[in-house]
């Protein structure tokens, strides 16, 4: 992944409501030439080679003040597509720091574009229109269709192992599962992951969803691109809600969109 697809998918996880770890934005917090100096600045090349790691969520961003940021101040700048951003790593090959700087017209044009596209791929674009057919078995050998699910309300999440808002948000997920244990709910967490992997995982995190393994053929089907990605089909077979990104309050959405259909 280049500089630029980097930080379009920043702001594209950001703007679905995602977190990084930025600071409170303290302008005394600042980045030195010397810290710079022991950390390798990486160009186009080296970043698409594959031999550096990036997580987007660890990477800490610099104003072009040398300021650290906070996540308002890097959405606001990054919206504007005003800026660029070189990456630097550390001895173990690790992104850790990005230092925005002014954009290039190429850049500006590509963030413009990126835009676009994340808008008309906006999940809540999906309200109202007609549940799309499935028919998915849980890690249990359970199976469920469309079909069978009509008449209740079907929440459906989807997830992957490597996402930490998706693991974040678990222990708010299992509270909603708990106090619609004994309403007309089925709650689907379709993860990209594979059988296994989810096996594995799940050994160690409690989930309480019904969790489907391999779906990314069916978040395909819904244009799922961010992560989490929560849709709540209606006892009518209708999308009702739907929604991407993990933030304050967005579980709380999620509870009053199925205390709403709940309710019909």
């Amino acid at each position: 992944m280049n500089i630029l697809k980097t930080l379009i998918a920043i702001f594209l996880f950001l703007a679905g409501g995602l977190s990084i770890a930025q600071s409170d934005g303290n302008d005394s917090e600042k980045i030195t030439d010397t810290e710079l100096s022991k950390l390798t600045k990486l160009s186009e090349e080296q970043m698409g080679s594959g031999k550096y790691q990036i997580k987007i969520q660890n990477v800490k961003f610099y104003g072009m003040q040398r300021q650290l940021l906070s996540q308002n101040e890097l959405v606001s700048k990054l919206a504007s597509g005003d800026y660029g951003a070189d990456a630097y790593a550390n001895e173990e090959g690790v992104v850790v720091v990005a230092l925005l700087r002014k954009s290039t017209p190429e850049e500006r044009a590509m963030m413009k574009q990126q835009r676009e596209q994340a808008q008309m791929q906006d999940p809540s674009s999906l309200v109202g229109s007609d549940a799309k057919p499935f028919e998915l078995e849980d890690l249990e050998g359970n199976k469920y269709s469309m079909d069978e699910l009509k008449g209740k309300v079907v929440v459906i999440n989807f997830w992957f192992i490597g996402c930490p808002p998706c693991r974040k948000e678990i222990p708010e997920l299992n509270e909603l599962v708990e106090e619609n244990e004994d309403e007309e709910v089925v709650f689907l967490g379709v993860a990209t992951d594979r059988h296994k992997q989810l096996t594995s995982f799940l050994s160690k995190t409690e989930f309480n969803y019904n969790i489907i393994a391999e779906g990314r053929r069916f978040a395909a089907a819904y244009n799922v691109t961010a992560y989490p990605t929560h849709i709540v089909i209606g006892k009518d077979a209708k999308v009702s809600y739907a929604a991407a990104g993990f933030g304050p309050g967005s579980i709380d959405v999620l509870k009053s969109a199925i205390e709403e259909e709940l309710e019909k």
